[in-house]
C-alpha cells in the first residue's frame, strides 16, 4: 500500500549569519550544490581505472526571495558593509533544515558572493542571492510520515 506524505514549504528553515530568512519566492527558492564532484575517474591507456577523491567541499547556495521580503534589506546591509567598508562579521554560518524530513545543510564560512540582480516589472519580481560556501556539509534525506 502506498504511503501518504505531506510537504510544507514553510517547514524549510534557512539562516545565515544571524538572519532568519522570510519571504521566499514561489517555485524553487533554495538550491545548494558543490563546486566539484566528490570523486573523479582517471583511466589509463590500458583501461585501468583510478577513483580520485576531491577534497574540495566548497559550493554555492542560491536563495530566491520575493521582491517584498524584508530579508532583502538585511542582506543588502551585510553586502554593503562587506563590499564597501570591509567590516568584519560579514562571513558566517549558513544553515538549511527541512523539518518535513531529514535533510540538513550546513556551511560554517559563507558570504554573499554578489548582490541580487534587480529588475522591476508590472508584476512583483524576485531577488536571487548567491552565497559562496568554503565547505558544505550535506545530509540529503527523505521525508517523515
Amino acid at each position: 500500500m502506498p504511503q501518504f506524505r505531506q510537504y510544507d514549504p514553510l517547514d524549510i528553515k534557512m539562516s545565515w549569519n544571524g538572519i532568519i530568512f522570510t519571504g521566499f519566492a514561489e517555485g524553487t527558492f533554495i538550491t545548494v550544490e558543490r563546486n566539484e564532484d566528490a570523486f573523479n575517474m582517471q583511466v589509463g591507456s590500458g583501461g585501468d581505472v583510478v577513483r580520485v577523491k576531491s577534497n574540495n567541499r566548497s559550493g554555492l547556495a542560491t536563495l530566491t526571495l520575493m521582491q517584498s521580503s524584508p530579508t532583502n534589506d538585511l542582506l543588502s546591509t551585510k553586502s554593503v558593509l562587506d563590499e564597501r567598508l570591509g567590516v568584519a562579521g560579514q562571513v558566517g554560518p549558513l544553515s538549511i533544515v527541512d523539518f518535513n524530513g531529514t535533510t540538513k545543510i550546513f556551511a560554517l564560512n559563507t558570504w554573499i558572493q554578489k548582490p541580487a540582480q534587480v529588475e522591476f516589472s508590472n508584476t512583483a519580481s524576485q531577488r536571487e542571492w548567491m552565497f559562496a560556501c568554503a565547505s558544505i556539509d550535506m545530509f540529503i534525506g527523505g521525508h517523515v510520515l
